[in-house]
């Protein structure tokens, strides 16, 4: 499709009668009346008006040039051609009345006009200035309409962007009138009067409704002129003349508002010069012959203007009964000579406006400027009438917008021949074509039948009963023109008393015997290929029953041509495919739709997934499956993939979406879609949503996808996790670990989970280890912990240890805990211990524990234990110390026992207890005991044993 070249230009400006108006008389030309050419002004009167834009006629020699210059009382100007002989002179807003003299260079010609112009009315900006604003708004409102037609015919954006462009021009022009002078506004008032006609439409651009004839034909031709005139005015206005003229505008918002003006009326007008062409073609070309083409192919059609015909086609037509023949009806069309004369100029035009008319429009006009050209008439306006004889019935049926299908019947099934005519009518030209036909049939039993004992003939089909004993089955035909239509299967049996002759209403034939069926197995249907010979037939549905299950129906498409083998056969593909949860027509379960057939690059065709559903027992949806558009893959076969699934609740909602990205063939051939969203929902409620990566290609060539986030919400909690950018895995295969998982609670709790960035363990596999945590109540207690950079173990593996960890109680109390640098293990293993707990009551410390440095036991793992303990209890205090780390006798682990124990009272050391050394109790556990007390505020002591008996007491 072309559009409008370059709406950015002044385009169309229509003139009054051609000209700018004025008394009367044509201009005069001087000072060269001996030669051969001639120029004069095209005007319906003199004097003109100064404002306004003038044709010039040359005569004499051809305008080989766009543009010409000449000069107006000595000042240069710009003339311009539109069509042939014609140019275009734009007027200085500021000539004075009087006598004008113009001098202009045709071809080496110097010719010299003279004319005179009229005085104006003068100015007056009360009545100036409404016309202009009156204009400018009109043009602001067809530039909104132009848009809304562009955007539906998609135009370019560019295109639609510069009628935007002007619209935004002349806005601004009108919030800007006042700034301009009333000589400004009145020469606006001037251009517009005197050049521009918006609204009025162009004369005789409604579709012709008469008859041909020469009168007509040249009304037409005038008419297409005038429009021609008028379009070509505009466009080299907008080329040429307006960036040239030498018009009187000091203020530049005078060429925006002329140029904005003239490029929103363009994009009304230039359709009226098509219409102007095809009354030219409705109006002087008329039908030489009609024919009627067994032809497939199809060309643009136009409706043309009626006229009464009617034609005896001679040729003899041969017709099979119900057999299919396609056609088109083509029109030959011939101007008369008078009216061929008018074609060059006609061409002309249409191909000096090649860039203003879409393709197929210049095409469709080309292709009927020309003395002879062919027609087809549009099949829908097509009816067939006056069969000859009484028992042929015939159908015409378009197939295409010009092609179309004859079919001629008569209700007998046994072979017969029939001469008929027949008429053709079409509505559009009004022609009417009688044809002489011949009908005939072979009848509808195909040849192998004819031994068969199970036979009925009707006027309508041939039926075939056999029986199939090593299936244990009956097998029922239908045919018509020899042609297999319908076949179904029944097991026999008389268990549920049916019985298939009465089934069929052969009830008449006494040669059927009777037949006991059980039920129905399978119901075949065929569609026949009447035009080809032999009519072959080709599946196109058909349903299979089961006992106590679902049954399942194909549906087929049209037929084709498939290559088996070295040859073509006519086959169908798996258009729809319906599964029913018992006999069908019962409640369908599920539902899957294929693509129209597709070919394969070994001429195959095939079908593909398009999309799949599943319903209840009530019948509704409870699971669709969306398909991607067909690919075809290296193979050289078609294939799609899913591209988005949806499952349904019982009222109808959405409870989960899956969104695929765009497929790609594997490695293999095989065309993959990874997922790109998953949702799931719980009534209103999203629980969770997973958003994932581009597609990745795995070391295999499969494409698969990773989370990138995720969101999970339910019963009052919600979890979002963050994760790594793709990872390939040691199986070629990608993952994501989780970075950062972020939970809030309907309470107001959060917890924030953070890990490090993926590490490769030494198998390869990727591993993620803990970098923080921390979490907060509403209630106050928060929790948060640090751990160490990642550290590598000796079996490869990756792991964090503790750092730090503090806790804050919604009462105030805190407690602050500090551990060692990570410690490795005799196994390779990373751990850290405690090296310092601190209790707090708001900002006063509670307690204070210290750790002893770490030790090593037997067992290679580090630990520790206490090395001293501060508890403050107001003003009193305990100090806690403990003996060296002592290691377990099988070596598990290394403790401390309390060695001695003080309480003060502010700096008072009130009481003193003494701990015996640590031995070993009957479990093999580090102890000890107290062994003595001491008592300074009183100055006495106690001693005890080791079963806690006082062997001495000096305090009684």
């Amino acid at each position: 499709m072309k559009w409008i070249h370059s709406l950015c230009i002044p385009a169309i400006i229509l003139l009054s009668a051609c000209g700018g108006g004025g008394g009367g008389g044509d201009a005069v030309v001087s000072g060269d009346s001996g030669s051969a050419v001639s120029i004069r002004m095209e005007s319906d009167g003199l004097p003109v008006n100064s404002a306004a834009v003038q044709v010039l006629t040359v005569e004499g020699t051809a305008l080989k040039k766009e543009s010409y210059t000449g000069l107006l009382n000595g000042e240069e100007i710009i003339l311009a051609k539109t069509v042939p002989g014609n140019l275009l002179l734009m007027l200085p807003g500021d000539l004075p009345p009087g006598s004008h003299e113009l001098v202009v260079d045709i071809e080496g010609k110097k010719k010299t006009l003279h004319f005179e112009s009229r005085a104006s009315t003068g100015a007056n900006r009360q009545t100036d200035l409404p016309s202009v604003q009156q204009t400018l708004l009109d043009s602001i409102a067809d530039a909104d309409d132009a848009v809304a037609t562009l955007q539906t015919e998609g135009a370019p954006q560019e295109r639609i962007n510069e009628v935007i462009a002007h619209r935004d021009a002349l806005s601004m022009v009108l919030a800007e009138l006042d700034t301009l002078t009333d000589a400004e506004i009145f020469y606006l008032r001037q251009y517009f009067s005197f050049n521009l006609q918006t609204d009025t439409p162009l004369v005789g651009t409604s579709a012709a409704a008469t008859p041909r004839n020469w009168d007509a034909c040249v009304a037409s031709f005038k008419r297409q002129h005038l429009a021609l005139a008028g379009l070509m005015t505009a466009v080299v206005i907008g080329e040429v003349l307006v960036p040239a003229a030498k018009v009187a505008w000091a203020n530049p918002l005078v060429a925006v508002a002329i140029g904005g003006v003239a490029g929103v009326a363009v994009i009304k007008v230039w359709p009226k010069l098509m219409s102007s062409i095809d009354d030219f073609i409705a109006d002087c070309a008329s039908i030489n012959t009609t024919s009627l083409e067994q032809d497939l192919a199809v060309r643009s059609a136009s409706a043309v203007a009626p006229r009464t015909t009617s034609i005896i086609d001679d040729e003899r037509r041969e017709y099979e009964n119900d057999l299919a023949k396609r056609y088109r009806l083509v029109n030959e069309y011939r101007y008369e000579e008078q009216a061929a004369s008018l074609l060059p100029d006609t061409r002309s035009a249409v191909i000096r406006l090649s860039d203003f008319l879409p393709d197929e429009k210049e095409a469709f006009f080309l292709a009927r400027l020309v003395k002879d050209y062919s027609e087809e008439a549009p099949a829908a306006s097509l009816n067939l009438e006056q069969i000859s004889a009484p028992d042929v019935t015939g159908d015409l049926a378009p197939t295409g917008e010009n092609t179309f299908e004859l079919t001629f019947s008569k209700a007998t099934g046994t072979p017969f021949e029939n001469e008929f005519t027949f008429v053709i009518y079409d509505a559009t030209n009004d022609i009417a074509t009688r044809y002489t036909a011949r009908l005939w049939s072979d009848g509808h039993c195909p040849d192998y039948t004819i031994d068969l004992a199970n036979v009925v003939l009707t006027d309508d089909k041939c039926i075939v009963i056999q029986a199939r004993p090593e299936i244990d089955s009956l097998d029922y035909q239908e045919y018509q023109q020899q042609a297999l239509v319908m076949r179904e299967y029944y097991t026999v049996g008389n268990a549920a008393g049916i019985e298939l002759k009465s089934l069929k209403g052969l009830s008449d034939y006494d040669h059927i015997p009777e037949m006991w069926v059980e039920r129905i197995d399978a119901y075949y249907q065929y569609s026949v290929l009447w035009e080809e010979p032999g009519r072959p037939s080709v599946r196109a549905r058909n349903v299979l029953y089961s006992v106590g299950g679902s049954d399942l129906e194909y549906i087929y498409s049209a037929p084709i041509l498939q290559l088996r083998g070295n040859s073509l056969e006519w086959d169908s593909v798996l258009k729809e495919a319906i599964y029913y949860l018992n006999d069908s027509p019962g409640p369908v379960s599920a539902r899957e739709l294929y693509s129209d057939p597709l070919q394969n690059d070994d001429y195959t065709w095939s079908s593909v997934m398009r999309e799949q559903a599943w319903y209840d027992e009530l019948g509704n949806i409870r699971s669709r499956h969306v398909f991607s558009e067909p690919m075809k893959g290296p193979d050289g076969t078609w294939a799609s993939a899913e591209a988005e699934g949806y499952n349904y609740s019982e009222s109808g909602e959405i409870t989960l979406e899956v969104i695929y990205h765009v497929p790609a063939f594997s490695n293999d051939g095989v065309l993959q879609a990874p997922k790109s969203i998953y949702r799931d929902w719980d009534g209103d409620s999203l629980v969770e949503e997973t958003i994932f990566t581009l597609p990745l290609q795995t070391t295999a060539g499969d494409w698969q996808s990773v989370p990138e986030e995720r969101l999970y919400s339910v019963d009052g909690w919600t979890e979002l996790s963050y994760y790594s950018a793709p990872l390939l895995a040691t199986d070629g295969t990608w993952e994501s670990l989780v970075v950062r998982k972020e939970t809030t609670y309907d309470t107001g709790g959060t917890t924030v989970l953070i890990q490090s960035e993926p590490l490769q363990a030494t198998s390869g596999e990727w591993q993620s280890v803990m970098l923080s945590t921390s979490s907060s109540e509403p209630s106050g207690y928060s929790n948060d912990a640090v751990f160490s950079e990642p550290l590598q173990q000796s079996d490869g593996n990756w792991v964090s240890v503790m750092e730090s960890s503090s806790r804050t109680w919604e009462d105030g109390t805190s407690q602050s805990i500090t551990y060692t640098n990570p410690l490795q293990n005799d196994d390779g293993s990373w751990t850290s211990v405690l090296d310092e707990e601190r209790n707090y009551s708001g900002a006063t410390m509670t307690s204070i524990a210290t750790y002893a440095a770490p030790q090593k036991p037997s067992n290679g793992i580090w630990g520790t234990s206490y090395l001293s303990r501060t508890i403050w209890s107001g003003n009193s205090r305990t100090e806690l110390d403990y003996s060296s780390l002592l290691e377990a006798p099988d070596g598990s682990f290394v403790t401390s026992v309390i060695k001695t124990k003080r309480a003060y009272d502010g700096s008072t050391l009130q009481t003193e207890w003494l701990y015996a050394s640590p031995y070993l109790d009957e479990y093999d556990t580090w102890t000890t005991y107290i062994r003595r007390v001491n008592y300074h505020s009183s100055g006495c002591y106690t001693t005890y044993s080791q079963n806690g008996s006082i062997l001495t007491d000096t305090c009684q």
